[in-house]
């Protein structure tokens, strides 16, 4: 079975890779700059962007399985969803190259109706004929270093305007085995998994599960909300991202999330912590 992967230097994208690698998979991991692909030895790195569809028809050539990061940015900082195009035209194409069944990366966010790029790209997957499986994954733990690292980094200090709101960071390579399961086994055809970590934290808990983590002494700060909107423009991250984070906080400040069991229920495990994924990452926060 050939797969391709596409946003494979992407935060889950590239543990896909290294998990199909490992089971002797064939995978082909698509990315507009090769030059930042860390693959393992016998994965085909091929050069592609999302946006051009020609070029895409060639690399699905001969491919079973798709795992589809649907949003295609304008350069390789892009971070805001205001910034990307959905890729709504892929399902189509890998339909007819061959493909038989397709993974997509999109988020809880479409439940709850904060979300336009992913139901979108949920839609176009939907109509095709390919058996299809939606990964809809919460807050990612790595989200974390771009919130916080900043602040850890150079004060040792977290500010935080939702001192109380409870979240569920899920491990990266969490997605990603549930996605590699997706890809190469039978029965996931039609699931819609939510994706979440093991544990629901408020803000406070998960400050002190990085400092377990990382084996910082990390000080907690509560900010208005406004006040941490201002923190996070102050340190560079743009405006319309803040906006989209912030967003979210207000929507889990009235809905507070609930554990999702899929991670444990499709791979055989629990989910990794965030003090396991503090551990893993505490260069990112020194």
């Amino acid at each position: 079975m050939t797969i391709l992967v596409t946003g494979a230097t992407g935060n889950v994208g590239r543990n896909v890779v290294d998990l199909l690698a490992r089971r002797g998979a064939q995978v082909r991991a698509l990315t507009r700059d090769p030059s930042r692909a860390r693959v393992p030895a016998g994965v085909e790195v091929l050069q592609g962007d999302l946006n051009d569809l020609d070029r895409l028809q060639e690399v699905l050539r001969g491919v079973e399985s798709l795992f589809l990061f649907p949003l295609a940015y304008p350069d390789q900082s892009g971070q805001s969803f205001t910034e990307a195009k959905v890729t709504t035209d892929v399902p189509a194409v890998a339909e007819k190259a061959g493909v038989r069944r397709i993974v997509l990366l999109s988020s809880n966010a479409v439940m709850y109706g904060h979300d336009e790029h992913h139901r979108l790209a949920e839609e176009s997957v939907e109509a095709s004929s390919l058996d299809w499986t939606m990964l809809r994954p919460g807050e990612f733990a790595t989200n974390k270093i771009y919130s916080w690292g900043q602040s850890i980094r150079a004060e040792k200090k977290v500010r935080c305007g939702f001192p109380d709101v409870l979240g569920a960071p899920v491990h990266e390579a969490d997605i990603a085995a549930v996605a590699v399961a997706a890809l190469t086994e039978d029965g996931h055809a039609g699931a819609k998994y939510e994706l979440t970590g093991p544990q629901a934290l408020t803000e406070r808990d998960q400050v002190r599960s990085i400092a377990v983590g990382t084996g910082i002494d990390i000080a907690f700060e509560e900010l208005t909300p406004e006040q941490a909107r201002q923190d996070w423009i102050g340190q560079g991250m743009p405006p319309e991202l803040v906006d989209e984070i912030m967003g979210h906080y207000k929507h889990f400040e009235a809905h507070p999330p609930t554990v999702s069991p899929v991670v444990e229920q499709v791979t055989g495990r629990p989910g990794r912590t965030l003090a396991q994924w503090a551990f893993e990452h505490a260069d990112s926060f020194r």
